[in-house]
C-alpha cells in the first residue's frame, strides 16, 4: 500500500513543474546561505524567536529588503554568540549605552532649538523668552474697505443684511455699524408680555462671540483673539412693532450664517486646487472588486465593491453608483501595503497631509481593502489533515484528490489577491514617486497587541510609522514627529503596561497605547532603539496634560534644567527600590533559618 503523499511534497512538485516550464532551474545552492544570512541577521537585530519556517520561506526569494532605516543601527547591536545569555546581556547594555547618547543628542537639539533670549518683564527683571510659537488667530476681515461699497439703504436706520459681503448692518447710536457673519453666533426672536405697555413688540436679539464663553469652540477661545482682553459686545437686541420683518431678519441671518460656515469649511477641505487628471488615449490601470473604507454615504445603505483607477497625478475609487474618491499624489504622507492577516483582509491605506471631504465628513485616512479566504483556516486545515490519514493516494474512492484541491486552491486564491494589491501599490507608489518615498509594510514578527480607543488591536511597526489598520478608527503615527516614548506601569511582576508617545509639537496631545503585554516589552525596546527613538520607562503613571502644559509655558527653561532626564531618575529609583526589596527578601530568610536552627537546638 503507497504512502499518502503530503502537502509539503505536492508543493514541491508543483514548484518544480513551473520552474522546468519556466525553463529556468533553481539555484538551491544558494537558498542555504541566504537562509544563513538571513538568521544571523535576524539575531543581530535581537529577535531569536524568529520561527525556522519564516526564515526559510523569505531566504527561499530572489530579494531580501531589509529597511535601511534600521540597518543604520545594527552597529550598536554585536553578533549573538554561541552562549545565549552572554549574548542578551551584551546587547542590553550595547542598548542602555545606545540611549543615553541618543538622550544627550535629544537635549542639546532642544537647547539649539529654543535658544535663550534676555528680555524685561514688567518689574524690570531679566526673564527667558521662548522661541515664538505660532497661535491660530482670527483673521482679519473688513466688509467694506470705502463707504461707497456700503448699501444705500442703510441710510433709514433700518437692519440691513448684505449677502454679497456676508455682513450684517445694525443702526446703534444713529449710526450704522457693519458686523461680519464670522463675529455672529446666532439670532432670535421673543415676544415680551410680562409688560402691558410693551404688547405688540418683538425683539430681536444677536448674540455675538467673544473670548471666554462657556460653551464655546477652540476656533474662539482667548488665544484666538489679538486683543483678549479688549472690551467685547455679548449681545444687541433691537425692538420693533413689525412682528414679520423681525422673523424674517432672524431667519435670513441664521440662513446665511450657515452658508457662510459651510463655505469656509469647504475652503478647509480644498487640498490643492489642482483637479485630478486623468490619464489621456487609453484606460487607466485598475484593481478591481475592491471596497473603501471609510465607505460613500448612500440612501440604501449597502456597502458595495467597486474599482481604483490609477491616473497621471492620483487615485480615483469608483462604484457602481458613479460616486467617487478622488486623492492627490501630493497629499499622500504614507501609502501601507498590508496582506493578509488573520482576519482574512488585504488592503492599501493611504494616510493623507491634509484630510479630504467624504460625504459630509473630513478624514484623514482611505483603505482600500478586500477580503480573501482566511489564511489561518488553510493552515489549521493543513495542520489537522497531518496528524490523520488520508487514505490511498491510488484509491478511487478516497478523498485525498478532492481536500488537497481545495487547500491548495485557497492558498493560490490568497497569493493571487496579495499579488495583485501589491503590484497595484508599486504602481501608485512609481507614479507618484516625486511625493511618495516608498511602500510601507508592516512587520508582522514585531507586532504587538493593545488599546488605543475601546478594545485591543493588533499595532505593528513599519519602516516610518507605527500603524493600527485592521479597526477603526484607524492609527498612523508617523516617527520623525515623535520626540520621546515613555513606558508606564512596569515593574517586576507586571502583567501589562502601557506607552505614551510624546510628539515634538508640544502642543499637540500626547498618545497612548494601554494594557500591552509584558512579553512585548523587551522588542519594542528593540525597535525604538533601532529607529533612533528615545524612551523611558517608570512604575507609576504620569499627569501628561499638566507636564506638557508647563513645557510649553517655558520650553528652554524645561531644556536647560535637564530636560526629559527626570524620566529617567525614576527608573533609576525604581530599579534601587526593586533592590532593596530584593534584599530585604533574602536576608529576612536568614533571619527566619537561623532562628529555625536555634530553636531545634534547643529542643535537643
Amino acid at each position: 500500500m503507497a504512502e499518502p503523499i503530503t502537502g509539503r511534497q505536492l508543493d514541491l512538485e508543483e514548484e518544480q513543474s513551473k520552474e522546468r516550464k519556466k525553463g529556468r532551474g533553481r539555484s538551491v545552492s544558494s537558498v542555504p546561505d541566504r537562509e544563513k544570512y538571513l538568521e544571523q541577521t535576524l539575531l543581530l537585530l535581537d529577535f531569536p524567536s524568529v520561527s525556522k519556517k519564516f526564515i526559510r520561506c523569505t531566504a527561499s526569494c530572489t530579494v531580501i529588503k531589509i529597511s535601511m532605516r534600521y540597518l543604520n543601527n545594527l552597529e550598536n547591536y554585536p553578533m549573538a554568540s554561541s552562549q545565549g545569555e552572554e549574548a542578551g546581556i551584551h546587547s542590553e547594555a550595547q542598548r542602555k549605552a545606545h540611549q543615553i547618547k541618543l538622550a544627550s543628542e535629544k537635549q542639546q537639539d532642544g537647547l539649539d532649538l529654543y535658544p535663550e533670549t534676555e528680555a524685561t518683564s514688567g518689574n524690570g527683571k531679566k526673564g527667558v523668552v521662548n522661541r515664538p510659537q505660532k497661535k491660530n488667530l482670527l483673521p482679519r476681515i473688513e466688509s467694506y474697505k470705502r463707504e461707497s461699497q456700503i448699501p444705500p439703504d442703510v441710510k433709514d436706520l433700518t437692519v440691513t443684511v448684505d449677502v454679497d459681503t456676508w455682513t450684517v448692518i445694525l443702526p446703534i447710536m444713529g449710526r450704522p455699524v457693519p458686523f461680519h457673519l464670522s463675529t455672529i453666533r446666532n439670532a432670535n426672536t421673543t415676544n415680551d408680555f410680562s409688560r402691558a405697555y410693551e404688547r405688540g413688540f418683538v425683539y430681536l436679539r444677536i448674540n455675538f462671540c467673544f473670548p471666554g464663553r462657556t460653551g464655546q469652540s477652540r476656533k474662539h477661545n482667548a488665544e484666538s483673539f489679538e486683543e483678549p482682553n479688549a472690551n467685547f459686545m455679548t449681545s444687541v437686541t433691537l425692538r420693533s412693532g413689525e412682528k414679520d420683518r423681525m422673523e424674517f431678519l432672524a431667519w435670513q441671518i441664521t440662513e446665511l450664517r450657515k452658508d457662510y460656515v459651510q463655505k469656509e469649511q469647504e475652503k478647509k477641505n480644498l487640498v490643492d486646487a489642482r483637479k485630478l487628471i486623468e490619464v489621456p488615449n487609453r484606460r487607466p490601470h485598475r484593481l478591481y472588486i475592491v471596497f473603501a473604507q471609510p465607505a460613500i454615504p448612500n440612501l440604501v445603505g449597502v456597502r458595495m465593491p467597486g474599482e481604483v483607477e490609477l491616473h497621471q497625478n492620483g487615485v480615483r475609487f469608483c462604484d457602481p453608483r458613479d460616486s467617487s474618491i478622488d486623492i492627490l499624489f501630493s497629499n499622500v504622507k504614507h501609502l501601507i501595503y498590508q496582506p493578509s492577516d488573520e482576519r482574512g483582509i488585504v488592503l492599501i491605506h493611504l494616510h493623507l497631509k491634509m484630510p479630504i471631504l467624504i460625504g459630509k465628513k473630513r478624514f484623514k485616512d482611505v483603505q482600500f481593502y478586500r477580503k480573501v479566504p482566511d489564511a489561518r483556516f488553510v493552515e489549521m486545515e493543513s495542520q489537522g489533515r497531518k496528524r490523520r490519514r488520508l487514505g490511498d493516494w491510488n484509491c478511487p474512492w478516497s478523498n485525498a484528490h478532492a481536500e488537497f484541491g481545495t487547500e491548495g486552491s485557497k492558498r493560490k486564491k490568497i497569493h493571487t489577491i496579495n499579488t495583485r494589491y501589491k503590484l497595484f501599490a508599486d504602481k501608485i507608489q512609481n507614479a507618484g514617486r516625486e511625493h511618495i518615498d516608498a511602500v510601507d509594510v508592516p512587520f508582522r514578527e514585531f507586532s504587538f497587541y493593545g488599546v488605543t480607543h475601546r478594545f485591543p488591536v493588533l499595532c505593528q511597526p513599519t519602516a516610518r510609522c507605527l500603524v493600527q489598520l485592521t479597526d477603526t478608527p484607524f492609527m498612523v503615527l508617523t516617527l520623525e514627529d515623535v520626540e520621546i516614548v515613555h513606558f508606564e506601569g512596569v515593574h517586576t511582576n507586571m502583567v501589562n503596561f502601557d506607552m505614551v508617545w510624546v510628539f515634538k509639537d508640544f502642543h499637540r496631545s500626547t498618545l497612548q497605547i494601554r494594557n500591552i503585554g509584558a512579553k512585548s516589552l523587551e522588542y519594542i525596546k528593540n525597535w525604538l532603539d533601532m529607529a533612533s527613538i528615545v524612551f523611558y520607562q517608570g512604575s507609576s503613571n504620569l499627569n501628561w496634560e499638566n507636564i506638557m502644559e508647563n513645557i510649553v509655558q517655558d520650553t528652554h527653561g524645561f531644556f536647560a534644567g535637564g530636560g526629559w532626564s527626570f524620566l529617567s531618575k525614576e527608573c533609576d529609583d525604581q530599579d534601587e527600590m526593586n533592590d532593596d526589596d530584593a534584599s530585604s527578601t533574602f536576608e529576612m530568610s536568614i533571619q527566619e533559618l537561623y532562628m529555625d536552627r536555634s530553636s531545634s537546638d534547643e529542643s535537643a
